[in-house]
């Protein structure tokens, strides 16, 4: 029992329920991130590369302070064995003030990266979008616990709630003509709505009470999360500052649409993933053999669900952009070339948790800082390089800078959880995903032959499916073919439906 008066305040309990925890998890991704993507694609046919680029720019300080949200006492309460009352009370009272000073810090702040960027109509939306900092701290530890106890139903429903009314809120505003006013409105309503909701269905109730010795529980988890959380912040955020100083909206936004296709079908397909593997492996903390082959079920199911998926969208890129509107022409080439980008960042995902669940938070922080470090650098010879170039040409060159960064990254990640935390040989690994690679690559590959078969005067959307489903074909035969895994899966879901599979991810 951690410090604070552990008799009175009784540890809170770690949920151990994985199947419902990961189908809930899938329930949030899954339908927040087809609700974001259809709302997406709508205010793209409606607006244009740079109402977009400037949402996005206009964003990225409060990115940061979301993501710094995500970590600090916030994992602490997550990771931790013996987190009580007060414990929570200390990891909530301090997160709210950081993230009120945050908010003025970053209100104060927005005249000066509208002058360092040289658009002024950045203030006023950098203004309008401060709120969302201290409503988002909010939520931040109330959903920790219930992240912690793997009770996701709260979190699915008030998810999928939220980008629903602040999508439709934000089509409607489009329509009336306030152009990149109405995505800011979509990001504001998304968050309060997400508050509001969140109050309601939580019986918690944080406490005003000295907690010093609380604090001080998690202090060290907290800070070396955090320092993480900046990298990671740089690390997704390199695009925007670099390309913003230097191209300006309308190159941001297409490079931003381009890697936004892409990270959605990572959020459908290994988001859900992602949010129950910290608390997931860290019930194998003490037993790095069972860690790891955790690790590698976890990989496997994210492989399987994302990679072929991947695939297809790179080898349908070019229908589906000239389906949402002819001036995102440019996001093509890009958008095929994320595709692979984006599949790196699964082993990310997976890596950095495990390394904190082996209590070796520090390393996945010095990671991201290098990674970042590395981000901006390759972003920045690519914006030289590509500088007077073409619109396409300057996304491209970025895009192939984040692959060669993302690649490097997960090699590296690799090598410290298995070769250095672990000590355990991560050949079963890389061999659980191979089937899938072979399946989104056969996907992208087979996507060039259709063109050349399609007639010229075939409508844009009886294009865009008959690549799926050529594609999606081919790939779910080449995985059914080489997986075993997938195809005692299936065995069990046609022929034994009523049938309970093992514990675990499989």
């Amino acid at each position: 029992m951690a410090a604070g008066d552990p008799q009175a305040t009784p540890t809170i309990p770690r949920g151990t329920r994985f199947r419902p925890a990961l189908l809930w998890s899938y329930a949030v991704s899954t339908g927040l991130y087809v609700i974001t993507a259809l709302i997406t694609f709508i205010l793209a046919a409606i607006l244009g590369p740079e109402e977009f680029g400037l949402l996005w720019m206009a964003m990225v300080w409060v990115t940061l302070a979301q993501l710094l949200l995500q970590h600090g006492p916030t994992i602490a309460v997550i990771q931790q064995e013996d987190i009580t009352d007060g414990h929570l009370d200390a990891a909530f009272w301090t997160t709210v003030a950081g993230a009120t000073g945050f908010a003025v810090l970053l209100a104060a702040a927005a005249p000066l990266w509208a002058a360092f960027t040289q658009l002024p109509e950045l203030t006023a939306l950098c203004l309008a979008l401060s709120p969302i900092v201290p409503l988002y701290a909010l939520n931040a530890i109330p959903e920790a616990v219930l992240r912690r106890r793997m009770q996701l139903r709260g979190i699915a429903l008030r998810y999928l709630v939220s980008g629903l009314l602040s999508g439709v809120a934000a089509i409607g505003t489009a329509l009336a003509g306030l152009g990149v006013w109405a995505l800011v409105i979509q990001q504001v309503t998304m968050t309060a709505t997400n508050t509001v909701l969140l109050w309601l269905m939580i019986s918690w109730r944080p406490r005003l009470r000295r907690f010093g010795a609380q604090w001080r529980d998690i202090r060290a988890t907290s800070f070396k999360t955090l320092a993480g959380a900046v990298g990671t912040f740089v690390h997704l955020r390199a695009d925007v500052l670099v390309m913003g100083a230097y191209f300006g909206p309308v190159v941001v936004g297409v490079f931003r649409f381009a890697l936004r296709v892409p990270e959605l079908v990572m959020g459908l397909a290994g988001r859900g993933l992602h949010d129950v593997a910290l608390p997931d492996l860290a019930r194998h903390s003490l037993d790095r053999w069972a860690l790891a082959g955790r690790l590698t079920r976890l990989v496997h199911l994210g492989a399987v669900l994302s990679f072929p998926a991947l695939g297809v969208v790179a080898a349908a890129a070019e229908p589906f952009v000239l389906l949402i509107g002819e001036q995102w022409t440019e996001a093509v080439t890009p958008l095929r070339l994320l595709c692979l980008a984006v599949a790196f960042t699964l082993l990310n995902s997976m890596f950095g948790p495990a390394l904190q669940a082996a209590q070796r938070p520090g390393l996945p922080a010095l990671m991201t800082w290098v990674n970042a470090a590395c981000l901006v650098g390759g972003i920045y010879v690519a914006a030289r390089l590509a500088a007077g170039a073409s619109t396409a040409d300057q996304v491209v060159a970025v895009a192939w800078a984040v692959i060669a960064v993302y690649a490097v990254l997960a090699l590296t990640l690799g090598y410290l959880v298995f070769g250095r935390v672990l000590r355990v040989p991560p050949w079963s690994t890389v061999r659980a995903m191979v089937p899938s690679v072979l399946a989104g690559g056969g996907a992208a590959g087979s996507g060039m032959v259709v063109p050349a078969v399609v007639p010229g005067d075939l409508p844009t959307l009886s294009w865009l499916a008959l690549t799926v489903t050529v594609t999606g074909l081919l790939a779910a035969g080449v995985l059914v073919t080489v997986d075993g895994q997938v195809r005692r899966w299936l065995r069990q879901v046609v022929g034994r439906p009523g049938r309970q599979t093992g514990s675990g991810a499989h």
